[in-house]
């Protein structure tokens, strides 16, 4: 189980995709931007602070897994995995600035001097 949830954010990455691109009528092969990492790039993150995120969310998941397996009240593994979440979920959900494609759209549609 364990090496399942640690590959398990690359293996959702991939299905997303595919779903998302046959979804659209394209095929699943096509490139976007709609990968994971590039919507933390979108959100503001650096490519470095996405990549530790992911890190981040990995290890916390794969973690509570272990902690429910050695440690008998699995109500410990439980809370980690909880606390772990929501600490994961503060650090991707607020970057410093929005930046990328949709941030870069934003600031070249309003030209300079006008409000």
């Amino acid at each position: 189980l364990l090496p399942i949830v640690i590959v398990m954010l690359p293996l959702l990455d991939f299905g997303l995709a595919v779903f998302r691109r046959a979804g659209a009528g394209r095929s699943p092969f096509s490139p976007d931007r709609g990968h994971l990492h590039h919507r933390m790039l979108d959100m503001g993150h650096t490519s470095r602070e996405a990549v530790m995120i992911f890190y981040a969310w990995t290890s916390i998941v794969g973690l509570a897994v272990l902690l429910m397996f050695i440690i008998e009240p699995y109500a410990i593994g439980v809370a980690y995995g909880a606390i772990g979440v929501v600490a994961c979920l503060v650090v991707t959900l607020l970057p410093a600035k929005p930046t990328g494609s949709r941030g870069a759209q934003q600031e070249i549609s309003q030209p300079e001097g006008r409000a």
